[in-house]
């Protein structure tokens, strides 16, 4: 194994561990009296100033790709900076951290369905076996069972929405993330989506649709008890090295294996829940979070090729020729010399190629080839 995928999977794991720990200490601000759109506010704000010096620095000499791509930039931070952060936040409040987490991750079934609607290709055998045993590990998660023996006092039906809601803006993040037409640098365009995700979360709370509630009471995370700028310290610091490590190890790691490693921000999230809350789950829902997981590896093996060849991606530079069609030369009809012209060539040994006419030699122009070149 080469060291710089080994040092790839260690930054991934770390972005994984840093992403699960905010859902756990926001819920335990809930507790001390604090809302979800109060603890979105925050973060979302902490986290653009944390990221604004490297955001400008960034975006030296490309502003006008900014300008070039304001509406996605907008786009990106409402949905998944707005969207993701404040969906999941109520999901959380509503419901147990590992589920509303395995909710966010059905993101990636999401983007099948897109993808085929849009599309119109039909997406492989494997990926509708990746489908299907996710939709069963989501009946499990969600311990539906369960619902139907207690009731609806069993399953808070609006946090479901919620985390729904927040697999829908992470979809959105996938793929406006995953558009290489945008130049702007990593960083930058994630302190630009946080800078746009906090001035869109204000009207949110303006209008009591995300209702601030805040307070000055210890969190509690544990056995111990975290001042209330601590915990939100904590949320944010680990915010902003989550979107960082995360970067940083999908270009040594590759896209396709950091996906993967992504995954463990379940079982992270079910960790530190445990450790912080005491929150546990229960034997069905461990068996559905494991399907939903399986379901997302089997969507990613099945999905098709695009692209160049495997052949020229280790051939880059070799390219098949064009083809032309053969076209047979035209001759051109020779000059008829006389008799006189025949025996002055043959004595003075000049070259037969040459006719002399009107005192002068003249050569005779051969047709060019034809070169073809490759595309």
């Amino acid at each position: 194994m080469q060291p710089k995928f080994l040092v790839g999977l260690v930054f991934a794991l770390a972005s994984s561990f840093a992403f699960a720990l905010p859902g756990p200490v926001g819920k335990a601000l809930y507790g001390s009296g604090w809302s979800p759109g109060s603890v979105t506010l925050v973060r979302l704000t902490g986290c653009a100033l944390v990221l604004l010096i490297p955001t400008l620095i960034q975006l030296r000499g490309k502003w006008g790709e900014v300008r070039a791509h304001w509406r996605l930039i907008v786009a990106f931070g409402l949905f998944s900076m707005t969207g993701v952060q404040a969906t999941y936040f109520v999901a959380v409040e509503r419901l147990n951290v590992t589920v509303a987490i395995l909710l966010e991750m059905t993101a990636p079934m999401m983007i099948v369905f897109w993808l085929w609607a849009r599309t119109k290709a039909r997406p492989s055998g494997l990926t509708f076996f990746g489908l299907a045993i996710s939709m069963i590990g989501l009946v499990a998660v969600l311990d539906v069972g369960a619902v139907v023996r207690e009731g609806s006092d069993a399953l808070d039906a609006l946090g479901v929405i919620m985390g729904l809601a927040s697999a829908v803006c992470l979809a959105v993040y996938f793929l406006i993330s995953a558009n290489d037409s945008v130049k702007i640098p990593s960083t930058a365009l994630t302190g630009l989506g946080f800078a746009v995700g906090a001035i869109g979360t204000v009207p949110f709370v303006v209008l009591g649709l995300l209702p601030w509630k805040a307070t000055t009471d210890a969190a509690a995370l544990g056995q111990w008890n975290a001042p209330w700028f601590l915990a939100h310290a904590i949320i944010i610091v680990f915010t902003v090295a989550a979107y960082v490590l995360g970067v940083v190890g999908l270009r040594l790691m590759g896209a396709g294996v950091g996906s993967f490693v992504n995954l463990t921000e379940v079982l992270f999230a079910a960790l530190v829940a445990w450790w912080l809350l005491g929150e546990t789950l229960a034997v069905v829902q461990f068996v559905g979070g494991a399907a939903i997981l399986a379901g997302v590896v089997f969507i990613k093996l099945g999905e098709r090729p695009r692209g160049p060849s495997a052949l020229a991606k280790k051939m880059p530079g070799i390219e098949p020729r064009r083809r032309v069609k053969w076209r047979p030369k035209l001759k051109k009809p020779r000059k008829k010399t006389t008799k006189a012209q025949t025996t002055k060539t043959q004595t003075t040994g000049a070259d037969p190629r040459k006719t002399t006419q009107a005192g002068r030699d003249v050569k005779t122009k051969r047709p060019p080839r034809r070169e073809v070149t490759p595309r």
